[in-house]
Formats: C-alpha cells, structure tokens, sequence
C-alpha cells in the first residue's frame, strides 16, 4: 500500500544562508543498478585533479532529503545543485531519489513558491532510447528544479545505452560537453540573477505518456492536472497512492457492471 502525496512544503523564506566566495555544491543521483553512481563519482574526481575550486558533496536523492528534509534547507547550505539520473520502469524516479522528485514536483505546482531561489543547477541524465520513456525522468527534474526557482548553469546532458557507436555512457562526446561545461561554469560561478543558459527542454523536450502518473507534463503548473487531482480525489476517499501504483479511468456504465 502506498502513502499519501506530500504537500508542498515551501515556506516562501528568502533567507539561504551566507554565500561563500568557493560554490558549494551539492551532487544528487539516482541509480538502480549503479551505473549513474559509479558515472558522477569519476566525474567529480576528475573536477578535483582539475584543480576545482568548488566543494562538491555526493548523495542519493533519498539520503539528500532525510538529511536537510525540505529543499529550503537544501539551498541554506548549498548554492549549485547538480542532479544525475535515469527512468525506470514506466519513466519514473528510480528508488533512491524519489523523496527529491516528490518534493520538487509538489513544490514546482505551487504558485509563487519558489524555495531554490538564489540556486543554480544542472542535470545529467542515463538512459536507453531503446525504452519510451527515455530521459523521462531527467527532463522532468529539470523542468522542476527551474520551475522551483533555480537557475540552469548548463544544458542537460543526456546519454544513451543505445548508443550507435556502442561507446559506454561515460564515454559519449555528449558526457564530456556536459562534465567540461558544468566545471567551466562552477569555476566562475556567475550570478544566480543571470539567464539561464537555455530553457529545460534543451536538448529535447519529449516527455512519453506511460502508465506513470508523471508522465504527462504540461508546459502550464496551472495545467498540470494529474497526480494532482487524483491525489485530492484519494484523500477525499481515504485512498493512498505511491509510485507504481496503476490507475484506470472507465466509463460511466461500466461503474456499475
């Protein structure tokens, strides 16, 4: 049995503690099998024999969100979040980093809520353009974490598994753009009041219906109206939801057969 959707939990504060002179940088990933673990881990190594002059600090979307609980306390101590990730299953969050996705999607259909703000990130995403979802979930994080009020410092990265030259993901040309871009910009940190480099739906913005109650994303938060109302409807009816989780929709005749 699954539990009831979170509300949101944006405090409308302004306040995100002192910015140092170094950025402070918080690396989230998602994984199921390890494989966007093990790809960030070699990443921020390498950043670190580059010779970063930023602070990076690594964990799991689940283990980022018990430690500082709302993404207001995320942004008191961090001032760049970098997300990696991939889909699973029916395009939604892989285990370890759905208390994240859950708090940025609740936080990101509040109007005027915009707990990141004075933030900067930047997304990763692994994936399989074999499956339909493919790059799903990133795309997702990153419409969500602008739409909470951070700044995107880089394009999103994506990657294929089903890559036509058969290169590994953290071998793709597309792995060091973004890695070198990410670097660049941590490097020289601009201001958070600065334009984002581009808008989320770089370098694609298909996100596939499934039978994931994330799949459908419209462009509007007013519009965006599934979980949402389902979630109001299985509070009403004492009903809980979690993720993987089905519903089906019939029509009014067959209610009574």
């Amino acid at each position: 049995h699954g539990r009831p959707a979170r509300a949101s939990t944006c405090r409308f504060t302004m306040g995100k503690g002192a910015r140092n002179k170094e950025p402070r940088v918080l690396v989230i990933y998602g994984s199921e099998s390890g494989t966007t673990r093990r790809n960030i881990t070699r990443i921020v190594a390498k950043w670190e024999e580059q010779g970063a002059t930023f602070k990076s600090t690594v964990m799991k979307g689940n283990e980022a969100m018990q430690k500082y609980v709302t993404l207001d306390g995320i942004a008191k101590e961090y001032d760049v979040v970098l997300v990696t990730t991939c889909s699973y299953g029916a395009g939604e969050p892989p285990a370890n980093i759905t208390m994240l996705f859950e708090e940025l999607m609740n936080n990101a259909d509040t109007l005027g809520c915009e707990p990141l703000k004075g933030m900067q990130h930047a997304v990763l995403g692994l994936g399989s353009s074999f499956y339909e979802t493919f790059q799903n979930c990133p795309r997702m994080h990153d419409k969500f974490l602008e739409e909470c009020g951070s700044r995107r410092l880089a394009m999103r990265g994506e990657l294929d598994d089903n890559h036509p030259e058969l290169l590994k993901q953290g071998d793709q040309p597309e792995c060091k753009r973004w890695a070198d871009d990410v670097f660049a910009a941590l490097q020289n940190l601009p201001s958070a009041d600065t334009p984002p480099v581009c808008t989320w739906d770089k370098p694609q913005g298909r996100i596939t219906d499934s039978m994931s109650p994330y799949s459908t994303i419209p462009n509007s938060k007013s519009d965006r109206l599934f979980p949402y109302a389902f979630c109001a409807y299985a509070g009403a009816m004492a009903l809980a939801y979690a993720m993987g989780n089905h519903m089906e929709v019939l029509p009014p005749w067959m209610m009574w057969v």
